[in-house]
């Protein structure tokens, strides 16, 4: 029902933007990196939609926005909370833009190579693999193991998440990322669209 409504959000955004004969972000069609929104990842993800799907209550949960780093093209927002498993507790979220212009499908290619040779984890000294999955019609990779996932929007976005909480078992986590992927996109959607 969730998804339901995020669509029909969406839907009717799209065709009031049409009406109002202003420009409608082709999220096919590749665009500079200087010339498109860079959200807040904390905006993007409120403090509220993480708390009822981590099932903690707001107010136990810190947040803090990270700086601009690679040129412009990055930012993040941490989230930490207590948890008797693991100390530091918490998750980082990251929304990126191409951050090598002259290399248009520099996203994608990133993508697919994390699909293809994993990522390279400094602590464990070594390179993870990444497993696909599906969030309705979004294709992610995820890592059950680092608890790290990413998902892109054409070769204009790619977005990270990663939890540092030990009892986080994979099925959990696909229960998160389920839940998650769906708000981070809507909310995405809708900064686009301003």
């Amino acid at each position: 029902m969730k998804k339901l409504i995020t669509l029909v959000v969406a839907l009717c955004l799209v065709v009031y933007m049409q009406a109002q004969k202003t420009s409608i972000f082709n999220f096919a069609e590749w665009v500079h990196p200087d010339s498109i929104l860079l959200p807040q990842p904390c905006e993007t993800l409120p403090l509220s939609a993480l708390s009822q799907v981590i099932e903690i209550d707001d107010s136990l949960i810190e947040q803090k926005t990270a700086g601009l780093k690679s040129g412009n093209y990055s930012l993040s927002c941490f989230y930490k909370w207590n948890d008797p498993s693991t100390p530091h507790a918490g998750m980082l979220f990251q929304i990126m833009k191409n951050g090598v212009p002259e290399n248009k499908d520099f996203i994608s290619r990133t993508y697919q190579s994390k699909i293809i040779e994993g990522e390279f984890i400094q602590h464990l000294d070594k390179k993870v693999t990444f497993k696909k999955h599906s969030v309705g019609k979004v294709d992610i990779i995820y890592n059950p193991v680092t608890h790290s996932a990413y998902w892109h929007i054409g070769d204009n976005y790619m977005f990270h998440l990663i939890f540092n909480l030990h009892s986080l078992n994979e099925d959990k986590f696909l229960y998160y990322l389920d839940n998650l992927v769906p708000e981070i996109n809507k909310n995405m959607l809708l900064r686009l669209l301003e």
